[in-house]
């Protein structure tokens, strides 16, 4: 169970950073291997992925979790989430839901994440 309530407090870090733009605990908690696949089939670096967020300039004004489910394996959890997101990026609005697949793994008793996967839910 400890590890559950773990990955929930990386999972709020991440969502809170995301929600403030906080591009250096954004980059802290991503493993520099870290593969994404994003909503679009394109598959990322951790460097592409910071430099998309930092060029995304977002005003957020809401972002929640709306469901998580947490799957453990050893040093190693799959985290399904759905985001609903409203925020302008570059003068347009975004608004929608969208489901992401994060695999974290534990390294010298930090979390990273290792894996993502997007889909918008519309």
């Amino acid at each position: 169970m400890i590890m559950k309530q773990e990955i929930n407090q990386c999972e709020e870090k991440f969502l809170q950073a995301f929600r403030t733009s906080n591009v250096n605990v954004v980059e802290e908690l991503i493993h520099d291997k870290m593969i994404y696949n994003n909503a679009t089939g394109d598959v990322v670096s951790k460097k592409a992925d910071i430099e998309g967020f930092k060029a995304a300039n977002l005003q957020i004004e809401t972002v929640d979790c709306l469901e998580r489910k947490i799957q453990l394996f050893e040093d190693t959890a799959i985290v399904t989430t759905v985001i609903y997101l409203k925020a302008t990026s570059g003068g347009y609005m975004i608004e929608g839901k969208t489901r992401f697949l994060r695999t974290w793994k534990k390294f010298n008793n930090e979390w990273k994440i290792i894996g993502v996967a997007n889909v918008n839910l519309g």
